[in-house]
């Protein structure tokens, strides 16, 4: 909601790519936002038995599969870039706000699956406000203000670096202190 109000100022073109990046990245990345799903009752059954070295092997693997499914992906959608730009009618402002997506903000899922990873390891290893902490200091406390930032400097495209860049701090962050908490 917020990064859309940055964005609504370029106008039209603009944020008709944004609506399509958002539709783009739940598809395209839907399998990240799926493995943090599908890791909370791995982790909190291997908690219950005591099985701590599990959780460990749980989470580096998760952040792997991350990080390669993110890389796949970045090269799919980098290659797919002018189908997109033609299938939805893209121009000017609007393909330049989908080509910064597809060449950076895609990217970014490499660090930011680490935020979606220790979601799941914290919400069901008994610290969900972590987690709740971790969702908020990344779209209000980072992304904003970034998007804000940026795109004074680079225009509608700004809007996406600055996600990108917060995404992939507090993905970052989040995988980090993650680890040290599972470990």
């Amino acid at each position: 909601y917020f990064l859309t109000i940055v964005m609504a100022p370029f106008g039209d073109d603009a944020v008709a790519a944004w609506a399509v990046v958002g539709r783009l990245t739940v598809l395209a990345f839907g399998g990240i936002f799926a493995l943090s799903g599908a890791t909370g009752g791995i982790f909190g059954q291997n908690l219950g038995a005591g099985k701590y070295d599990r959780l460990r092997s749980t989470y580096r693997d998760s952040l792997i599969f991350c990080a390669l499914y993110a890389l796949v992906t970045w090269g799919v959608l980098l290659a797919a870039t002018p189908l997109v730009i033609d299938a939805f009618g893209l121009s000017g402002q609007g393909a330049e706000v989908l080509r910064a997506f597809t060449l950076v903000g895609a990217g970014a899922f490499i660090l930011l699956g680490g935020l979606f990873v220790s979601y799941a390891a914290f919400f069901n290893l008994g610290q969900p406000c972590r987690s709740s902490l971790l969702g908020w200091s990344k779209d209000c406390v980072l992304s904003w203000p970034l998007a804000t930032l940026l795109a004074a400097g680079f225009g509608a495209t700004g809007v996406l670096y600055g996600q990108a860049a917060a995404g992939a701090v507090k993905g970052a962050i989040a995988a980090f202190w993650g680890w040290r908490y599972v470990a």
